[in-house]
């Protein structure tokens, strides 16, 4: 249990110090946690792997807070839950359709490869 109090008073300290709500430290947090995995992994930004640690560490946050507050306090988990991983999901379905992609760059579907003669000519000449 003294755990769960000492990580409430770090995390209470950290909301103090930064200036904002506990959804803005919630959206910088998950921010960092993807954008980490996404380099630890080596995954592209686009991989719904690189969400899975993320989706894993703020359940067990949503868990500590459960124990702390002795309830669930289900809105504030959901605003918790939506405030953390809302930018790395947009990110991923972004990166995924291929809407991130820098205007006049080639993509993967339409860089074919490399070969742009006429195959199908039958043989004739």
């Amino acid at each position: 249990m003294s755990f769960v109090i000492t990580y409430e008073q770090v995390l209470g300290w950290i909301v103090a110090h930064a200036g904002g709500s506990d959804k803005f430290a919630h959206t910088y947090i998950g921010l960092s946690i993807w954008l980490a995995t996404v380099i630890l992994l080596r995954r592209p930004i686009g991989s719904f792997r690189t969400l899975i640690p993320l989706i894993v560490l703020e359940g067990i946050n949503e868990s500590i807070d459960r124990i702390a507050n002795g309830s669930w306090m289900w809105s504030e988990t959901r605003a918790d839950i939506a405030a953390t991983l809302f930018w790395p999901v947009v990110i991923t379905i972004l990166a995924r359709v291929g809407a991130l992609a820098r205007p006049g760059a080639e993509t993967a579907e339409s860089a074919g490869d490399g070969d742009d003669r006429d195959t199908d000519s039958g043989g004739e000449t």
